[in-house]
């Protein structure tokens, strides 16, 4: 009686074979996770900038708390995706110091809550949400475990921002809170008209990366139900306490 084996192996079926990737795939991968990590290392740059600022403005300590956390977090999400270049084949990334600005002794605390604005409370919080919509699709193990870092965050840094306008706005007068609207509502833009992916970018998907029709559709959409609503909810709360 033939053995099981032999019966399976007669059926004339091959053996499934791994994919291969194509030879564009792996460099590809190296470079963006490469310049991921350099970003993430000014981000920890600029997040040290604004723990000092927050000192000198004699910040609640739940804001320096923050600050401190934020700051961690960017240079553990530097590390994560210099790892994740090296898993692709990437050469060491030489990081260069973040030149630091120049000391003027006082903070301009409108062009702080501006800057706060860009960095942390729409630009942290889009990441976060493209990093939540690449781990829908991800099927590298590394590269979802490093989403997952990003995901969370730049979610925190995101919610710092926010509790930072917040405090910030308080104290200040309706020309800031002019300029807090005008910044939100000049990036908001109509939403772009969908595309299919190329087989590239539907590649690079199944590795943790957005193609960049799909981060500015993600982009317009925070906009519009987070930063938008946030926005104008800082700024209620800030003409009720002058009031």
């Amino acid at each position: 009686m033939p053995s099981r084996i032999l019966l399976v192996a007669s059926t004339g079926f091959p053996a499934p074979q791994a994919a291969v990737e194509p030879n564009w795939l792996a460099p590809t991968l190296a470079r963006l996770w490469s310049d991921a990590a350099v970003a993430a290392h000014a981000a920890a740059g600029a997040q040290a900038e604004f723990a000092a600022e927050l000192l000198r403005l004699n910040a609640p300590a739940p804001l320096l708390h923050g600050s401190g956390r934020a700051l961690l977090d960017e240079n553990a999400l530097t590390t994560a995706f210099l790892e994740l270049a090296r898993h692709h084949g990437a050469r060491e990334v030489r990081l260069t110091p973040v030149p630091r600005r120049a000391d003027s002794g006082e903070v301009d605390l409108a062009e702080l809550v501006l800057s706060t604005l860009r960095r942390a409370c729409i630009a942290a919080t889009v990441e976060s949400s493209c990093a939540r919509e690449a781990l829908e699709h991800c099927h590298e193990p590394e590269a979802r475990s490093v989403l997952l870092q990003m995901q969370h965050a730049r979610a925190r840094s995101a919610q710092l921002g926010w509790r930072f306008l917040g405090w910030a706005l308080r104290d200040t007068g309706p020309t800031l809170a002019d300029q807090v609207r005008v910044l939100v509502l000049t990036a908001l833009d109509g939403e772009p008209a969908p595309r299919p992916l190329t087989a590239q970018e539907r590649e690079l998907l199944r590795h943790g990366v957005l193609a960049d029709g799909q981060r500015r559709a993600i982009e317009q959409r925070v906009l519009r139900e987070i930063v938008l609503p946030c926005m104008e909810n800082a700024l209620a709360r800030a003409a009720s306490n002058d009031g």
